[in-house]
């Protein structure tokens, strides 16, 4: 019963495994998933078997598997080992069912993708997927993990380059490092509730994932988990979260927003650096530490509001942050990293609740925030790092409190703009040289504590300020006081004695003109006539939070100036207008005021000479400054409007010498007569769009004014509005129809070196315009794009941010540029560089250069092509310079890959060398003062179809426009005097009009333009020099008279030249001049003497020659490669030259005269039809080569008994040569001379003549496949290598006496002792001791040569000779010794 049993289940276990292999060709066939259940673990492949599953693309399996089944999954998934990979094709993968029994099988061993050994997998327990088990598997897609494993070890997925879809399990706890790292095309992912731990470089490199929601149990994102992920865009962090780790979201470029958890404590380094698109602009919770560069480059953040906690908190993280303008900090900070906002440069509020006991300002910490324009330094102890401020250009005061300890190199280099420094260091600490470099040590006033001026002074450094003020009249409180008057008129009393010592004062409440004489008094005012004044210590005022009572009407009071002039302050109420006259006039202390923000104030006289006065805020409400408000506060440098002002009055800053900046209200509508006349220190005018009106002399005398703008909506400019502006560089007029100036307008302005920048389409109307036309260049503002204003060369990267230089397709730069500029502009444009596949990506297509200018210096930039790294030694395909005249230039644009359209600057003369090669350029603008078109400047530019060329234009230099395929057409100006060489050369014309100012046609102006038929050549035509014309188009051609040489490869190539008319007055035909050309027959001209080298060379139609009776020589390769058929030697001729008929396949029969005396170098070379030949005995040399290749010598080939020699490789494979006969004076046979001619002494054999004493290497060599016989003369001394390998003689006569020494390949061929080797009588012995020679079958001869007699008469005969050995035709007269097929000999009488 137990066998019955058995046999039972025997029957079903085969049962089934034929239903499954049924199931599985079914499944097969139609892509189904194959479902196995695995009952052993290990067997996976004896299931399924060997031939089933490379076939298999999905799978789902049940039951246990161990490491032997895995191995079989992976090689069903297509895997690698150590020489290949497996053609499996398993596509999807379900294992929610199966089980894990890691600890079973054996181990599995792991290769990368280049087939290099990675890994030894190892089992664990039955929750844990092993370390690296599905690692390099770049077939599998999907794959559903067994429900029952809680842990995922590091790499287990690793560059599964396929895989887009994973199903983890949900009671998943950890994911290891590395584990999904470079699975780029993972999409579909969701991880389980229940994980708590994520690797390091989890998810780095998967960079189709666009979202992912991290579980709650999660406190650490691991350092770079999700780095590079390119689409990621959404991340939801869970409130358990305290660390973000570094580079943990890296160049996750469209990462878009990011909410940070209450729980959130620590942001490490790098990361989010590089999420450009990231948005976040909240940190809060329990925020202690954001670490360097946490969100560098992060580009669209703009505001950032941090609430942190605790008392030691660090800030940084933001470098090259370029769009953030805003960051505020509530609460306590003790240090500002290195480099935490460096770049930028957007940055203009920094707001923190306040510092701790000390804090450290890092290197670099702001750097380059040139938007900031102050900042709150504390009263405790404080270092500033190097470089801490250098570039924040906006500064225009720092007040260095008591406690500052330390001061970095750099540290407020080029703040530019800086105008007052507030020292309160009672002893000046030391400082490098370069801390405060950039900034202007005259104009910038430097405030030390009283009695400090000479320390200061003698200080390095802070003795360089040429303004230290020290307040020496007793003790000066430093610190800002802030006072709230209850009562008008109770300042005073409020003040008590420290009246005469504060310095920094913020006013509150309500003043009257009692409290604003007392502030005079603080300030320093005169109080008579004789020039005695107070002396005041008030420099900084405050009065934004005050309000001024007009209850006492139009009280006034009389004050003084310092010449004694009189004038009356007061406060009265007109129209519901406070106006105010004089309040600070002639004020000597006052550095700073801002005004009160209560309402409309119209001042008049207000602040009228205050000689100290340096900046002044404008409040809120005010509508007009009035006349002279500023008038003489010629230390100025600061205004900052209201947005409420509508009116700047006459003379309000008139003589504001030092002024540098008036910020003006979007709301104003005028500028009065001469209200910043003399302000010579303005660099920048930007009026708003709001200014209908500027007044007369408005600007008169603005001689440091750089650049104007004037708005659309500009009506009036009145005489003399900019007269003496003599530093104007650019206008940039907005309104579409030019304004109607006066003559005046703008006298003494350099107009002709002043761009005038207009509306696109307005450039015509400015130029017929009076005086508007005086400007030099007038250039239009690109409507679509972005126009660039650049003040100093050198600086375009900094008015680009690095997101915008990738992104910008239209620009247009105005100012001067350098060579970093244009090496700015190039990696706009797409360029490579020296690193091996590294280029830029930029978009630049249109660049508009017409109001630049080129500063030149001797720095040149590198250009590298595509693939450079594939010929290193080849890497620079040159060099990019402007020459330091500015006016000279190479190489500028060459080889970038994006640009199509440029206007090149209108100053030029010249379009530069090599400007555009191999560019992608189809248009280019220049103006009407280029004259030059430079050297290849638009060479390989194969996009340029068109191109229009101004009048101006006299000269186009070599190359120009070489290799332009697609320009079809150009119109070249009529003054145009010359054209360098190859200028045109590979241009897709179909006609070429040459202008009548030419009088030479350069070296192969318009060579290879194959497409050209037609050409107009100018009536004063003088010479057409090489190649000017190979290789175009044309069908017919007449050359025009006057031209008497035709010049070397004039027509070269011109394959559809059928008909040529030539000028009577030809007198010579240069080489090659006909080369390639179509012609079927040509009669050349009686005056030329000379057929010149290669002239019908591949003209394959050519049958036909006649030739004058002048000619005296013909030059080498005349026909080479010709049609040219049978041809007669004119008689004149003696020479036959090098190559003359090389490759002429249609070449038969060639007639030669007796008076020919040579044959040259490779003369009929590859002439494959040529039957056969007879040379005169008048010929004494023919050259090496001469009939090589000549495979139908059938005819067989009679040399001149003259001939001597036989050249290298003569008679060189020629296959069908079997008959030659060789001269009687040969003495030598040279190099290959009839290597691989194999039927050469077919017919009988092959004597060598007697005169013979060298056959040269290889002579011979594959030559005698069928010769029976070969004699060797007594005369031969030498035998080259191999000169007669391969040689299947059957019989050797060797007449010589004493055997030459052999090598063994010389007569390599067939066993040698089968070959029979005849010696002169008693040289046996000799033969059979010397090496080789021994080899042969020895037997001497007699003296006749006879050495066997044949008596057989059915044996034919071969060959006949007399008793001397010469051969004979026919039987002679004498012994005749006849030499039978059977390789015997007899002697013959014949009667």
């Amino acid at each position: 019963m137990k066998h019955v049993t058995s046999l039972m289940s025997k029957k079903h276990m085969l049962l089934t495994l034929l239903i499954l292999l049924c199931s599985m060709r079914v499944a097969m066939a139609t892509n189904q998933i194959i479902t196995i259940n695995v009952a052993t673990p290990g067997t996976l492949n004896t299931m399924m078997g060997e031939t089933k599953k490379y076939a298999i693309t999905a799978l789902k399996l049940t039951g246990t598997i161990n490491i032997d089944d895995i191995k079989f999954l992976r090689e069903m998934a297509g895997c690698y080992y150590n020489w290949g990979k497996y053609p499996g094709k398993l596509e999807y993968l379900d294992l929610e069912g199966a089980s894990l029994n890691s600890k079973s099988g054996s181990s599995l061993d792991i290769y990368t993708n280049k087939r290099s050994y990675w890994t030894t997998v190892k089992g664990t327990d039955s929750q844990t997927l092993p370390t690296d088990i599905f690692a390099f598997l770049d077939q599998l897609k999907t794959i559903i993990l067994p429900s029952d494993i809680m842990n995922i070890k590091d790499n287990v997925f690793y560059r599964n380059t396929s895989l887009t879809t994973v199903k983890l399990p949900y009671d998943l706890r950890s994911i290891g490092e590395f584990a999904f790292s470079e699975c780029e095309n993972l999409t579909d992912l969701t991880i389980p509730t229940f994980v708590e731990t994520i690797g390091r470089n989890a998810f780095s490199g998967c960079s189709s994932l666009t979202s992912i929601k991290i579980p709650s149990g999660v406190k650490t994102i691991a350092e770079s988990t999700f780095e590079k992920c390119s689409n990621l865009t959404t991340v939801s962090l869970p409130s358990s979260l305290t660390k973000v780790g570094v580079s943990a979201f890296e160049n996750d470029e469209k990462l878009e927003n990011i909410e940070f958890p209450s729980s959130i404590e620590y942001i490490n380094s790098n990361a989010f650096a590089g999420c450009s698109s990231l948005r976040t602009n909240y940190i809060g919770g329990n925020i202690k530490w954001i670490g360097s560069e946490a969100f560098k480059n992060c580009t669209s953040i703009q505001t950032m509001v941090i609430d942190p906690t605790g008392e030691n908190f660090e800030i940084g993280g933001f470098e090259g942050c370029t769009n953030l303008e805003s960051v505020t900090i509530n609460n306590i900070v003790n240090n500002i990293s290195a480099a935490a906002f460096k770049g930028c440069s957007k940055l203009r509020s920094f707001t923190v609740e306040g510092y701790g006991n000390k804090l450290a300002i890092g290197k670099s910490a702001f750097e380059g925030c040139s938007s900031l324009k102050q900042f709150d330094f504390p009263t405790t102890e404080t270092t500033i790092g190097e470089r801490a401020f250098y570039g924040c250009s906006e500064f225009k005061y720092i007040h260095l409190y008591g406690n500052t300890t330390a001061i970095g190199a750099s540290a407020f280099a080029q703040c530019t703009h800086l105008a007052c420094i507030f020292a309160d260091m009672y002893t000046p600490i030391k400082i490098k040289q370069n801390v405060f470099e950039g900034v202007d040590k005259i104009a910038c006033a430097l405030y030390v504590p009283e009695g400090k001026y000479q320390p200061y002074w003698l200080a390095d450094v802070w003795g360089d300020f040429a303004n230290i003020v020290d307040n020496n009249n007793g003790m000066v409180y430093n610190e800002m006081f802030n006072i709230t008057v209850k009562t008008p008129g109770t300042l005073e009393f409020l003040l008590g004695s420290m009246k005469d010592h504060i310095s920094r004062l913020t006013l509150s409440g309500t003043l009257n003109i009692y409290d604003i004489q007392c502030l005079r008094e603080m300030a320093g005012c005169y109080y008579n006539a004789n020039g005695d004044k107070y002396n005041g210590t008030l420099i900084d005022l405050n009065l934004q939070k005050a309000t001024f009572d007009i209850c006492l009407g139009s009280k006034r009071c009389l004050i003084y100036g310092p010449n004694g002039e009189e004038e009356y302050m007061y406060i009265k109420d007109h129209d519901d207008t406070v106006i105010t006259n004089a309040l600070f006039a002639y004020l000597d202390a006052l550095h700073t005021v801002t005004l009160p923000e209560n309402g409309a104030i119209s001042s008049y006289n207000t602040f009228m000479h205050c000689p100290e006065l340096r900046f002044a805020i404008i409040p809120e409400g005010v509508k007009t400054i009035g006349p002279l408000t500023f008038e003489g506060c010629y230390n100025l440098q600061l205004v900052q409007t209201p947005s409420t002002l509508n009116l700047i009055d006459a003379l309000a800053f008139k003589g504001c010498s030092d002024l540098k900046d008036v910020i003006l209200s979007s709301r104003l509508r005028a500028i009065g007569h001469e209200s910043f006349s003399g302000c010579s220190s303005l660099t920048l005018l930007k009026l708003p769009e709001s200014v209908t009106t500027i007044l007369h002399g408005a600007y008169e005398g603005c001689s440091g004014l750089n650049t104007v703008t004037l708005p659309a909506n500009l009506e009036t400019i009145q005489d003399e509005a900019f007269k003496g502006c003599t530093g104007l560089t650019y206008i940039e007029a907005n309104m579409k129809s030019p304004v109607t100036i006066m003559e005046n307008t703008f006298a003494n302005v350099p107009c002709d070196k002043c761009t005038l920048i207009v509306p696109e389409g307005s450039a015509k109307a400015y130029k017929e315009a009076a005086v508007w036309n005086k400007f030099c260049p007038i250039t239009e503002r690109m409507s679509s794009g972005i126009t660039v204003v650049v003040d100093q060369a050198g600086t375009l990267s900094t008015k680009i941010s690095s997101k915008d230089k990738e992104n910008i397709s239209r620009l247009k730069v105005i100012g001067p540029i350098n060579i970093d500029d244009i090496q700015f502009l190039r990696e706009m444009a797409g360029c490579w560089f020296e690193e091996r596949d590294k280029r830029s990506y930029g978009s630049l297509s249109h660049l508009d250069l017409d109001a630049a200018r080129l500063v030149g210096s001797d720095k040149s930039i590198n250009i590298y092509i595509q693939g450079w790294w594939n010929d290193p030694t080849n890497r620079l395909v040159n060099t990019a310079k402007i020459e330091p005249n500015g006016k000279e230039f190479s190489h500028l644009f060459s080889q970038v890959t994006r640009l199509s359209s440029v206007v090149m600057p209108s100053y030029l003369t010249t379009t530069g060398h090599g400007t555009f090669i191999g560019s992608p350029i189809r248009s280019v603008s220049m103006s009407e003062n280029v004259t030059t078109i430079g050297e290849s400047c638009f060479s390989k530019c194969e996009d340029l179809t068109s191109i229009n060329l101004p009048a101006s234009v006299k000269n186009i230099d070599v190359y120009a426009f070489n290799g332009c395929s697609k320009l079809t057409a150009i119109g070249l100006p009529a003054g145009l005097t010359s054209m360098g060489k190859g200028a045109f050369q590979g241009c897709g014309f179909t006609e070429f009009v040459v202008p009548d100012g030419i009088t030479t046609i350069s070296d192969g102006l318009i060579a290879n333009c194959s497409k050209l038929t037609s050409i107009t050549l100018p009536k004063g035509l003088k010479t057409i020099e090489d190649g000017a014309f190979m290789g175009c188009g044309f069908t017919e051609f007449v050359v025009p008279d006057g031209i008497t040489t035709i010049s070397n490869n004039l027509f070269a190539y011109c394959g559809n030249l059928t008909s040529i008319t030539l000028p009577k007055d030809l007198k010579a035909i240069g080489a090659g001049a006909f080369s390639g050309c179509g012609f079927t027959e040509f009669v050349i001209p009686d005056a030329i003497t000379t057929i010149s080298d290669n002239l019908f060379a591949y003209c394959p139609n050519l049958q036909k020659i006649t030739f004058p009776k002048t000619i005296t020589s013909m030059g080498n390769g005349i026909f080479s490669h010709s049609g040219i058929g049978n041809f007669t030697l004119p008689k004149q001729i003696t020479e036959i030259t090098n190559n003359m008929f090389e490759g002429c396949q249609n070449l038969e029969h060639i007639y030669l005269h007796d008076g020919l005396k040579s044959i040259g170098d490779y003369a009929f070379q590859d002439c494959n039809n040529l039957g056969g030949i007879t040379l005169p005995n008048s010929v004494t040399k023919i050259g090496k080569g001469c009939f090589a290749h000549c495979d139908y010598l059938k005819e067989g080939v009679t040399l001149s008994d003259a001939i001597t020699e036989i050249p290298e490789e003569a008679f060189a494979d020629c296959g069908y040569l079997h008959e030659i006969k060789l001269p009687a004076e040969l003495k030598r046979i040279g190099y290959r001379a009839f290597c691989g001619s194999p039927y050469i002494g077919s017919f009988g054999g092959l004597k060598i003549p007697s005169k013979v004493t060298e056959i040269a290497p290889e002579a011979f060599y594959k030559s005698f496949q069928d010769i029976e016989v070969l004699e060797l003369p007594a005369s031969l001394k030498t035998v080259g290598d191999y000169a007669f390998a391969d040689c299947s003689a059957k019989v050797i006569y060797a007449y010589m006496s004493e055997p030459f020494p052999l090598k063994d390949a010389d007569f390599y061929s067939r066993p040698r002792s089968e070959c029979k080797l005849y010696v002169p009588k008693g040289c046996a012995k000799k033969y059979r001791q010397a090496e080789i020679w021994k080899e042969f079958d020895i037997e001497e001869m007699d003296g006749t040569g006879i050495e066997g007699v044949t008596n057989d008469s059915t044996v034919t005969e071969v060959s006949r000779y007399d008793a001397n050995g010469n051969m004979l035709a026919a039987p002679a007269k004498g012994l005749n010794i006849v030499r039978y097929s059977d390789g015997t000999v007899k002697k013959v009488m014949v009667e």
